[in-house]
């Protein structure tokens, strides 16, 4: 989910297509005009550019495995994923990046920014970073990431996970550093999802699925305020002037003052 420049808020779900609200969450209509494949294709992530372009990672084969390797697919139960990038144009949505332009081999599982508004984008076996024009992109493979956002430490280091179920095995990608390290321990403190705010600041998940509120300086990210939500947090998308939308699972919230405070607004 996010909130676009013009206000509205976009709700995607991997397998009930794209919808768009106007009064922050109050009403909703259809809004995958311009999305390829069968009506309810999967949405696997939407977010903003920076340069203020919505963009949404859709697939034009409706839905299918979202943490398999292509090779280990079975006929009978998944098509092969085509994910791309799209960007809202207008009333309808044009196709951004195809797969062969977006980070490593596999389908792109999801897009984010950074605290420096660079566009990360992640796939189960590179990242990428992209350039200020979206034309193209800085990429570090590093094979079976696990699935699941990177995170930021306060450093600025990207974490990944490449670990198998109950072992975990943490790499990081320092910045200026064009290379993965690792293993290594991680630390605590990591974030994901950054979405700016209004005074500069950053709003940004925690590990835990609660809501932080940071500040990037040139020496790192510092916390101002971390608020729980009724339940763990999976996704969340705010505005400017910090209303904040978020879910987990098939549930959704609005807070009209930074996280302090939720009501459920499920459509």
């Amino acid at each position: 989910m996010t909130f676009a420049p013009s206000g509205a808020l976009y709700l995607g779900a991997w397998d009930r297509g794209l919808y768009r609200s106007r009064d922050q969450g109050g009403h909703w209509r259809d809004a995958a005009d311009g999305l390829p494949g069968p009506p309810g294709t999967g949405v696997r992530t939407l977010g903003v550019a920076p340069n203020g372009d919505l963009l949404a990672v859709a697939n034009d084969h409706g839905h299918s495995a979202f943490t398999a390797p292509r090779a280990s697919y079975r006929q009978e139960d998944y098509r092969p994923s085509d994910y791309r990038i799209y960007r809202r144009s207008g009333s309808s949505w044009e196709p951004l990046f195809k797969l062969g332009q977006t980070p490593g081999d596999e389908p792109v599982n999801g897009i984010g920014l950074l605290p420096d508004r660079r566009l990360l984008a992640w796939g189960r076996n590179a990242i990428g970073i992209a350039d200020a024009g979206l034309t193209g992109w800085q990429v570090a493979p590093l094979r079976d990431m696990a699935a699941g956002p990177p995170q930021i430490a306060a450093d600025g280091a990207i974490w990944v996970d490449r670990g198998r179920p109950g072992h975990s095995e943490y790499w990081a990608l320092h910045p200026g550093e064009p290379d993965w390290t690792g293993p290594k321990a991680r630390p605590d403190e990591r974030f994901h999802g950054f979405v700016p705010v209004d005074g500069g600041d950053w709003l940004a998940l925690t590990p835990e699925g609660r809501l932080a509120r940071l500040r990037h300086t040139s020496e790192g990210l510092s916390v101002l305020a971390v608020h729980a939500a009724p339940i763990p947090l999976e996704r969340f998308a705010a505005n400017a002037a910090g209303h904040v939308v978020a879910g987990a699972r098939d549930r959704v919230f609005l807070s009209s003052d930074g996280g302090a405070t939720w009501d459920e607004i499920t459509p």
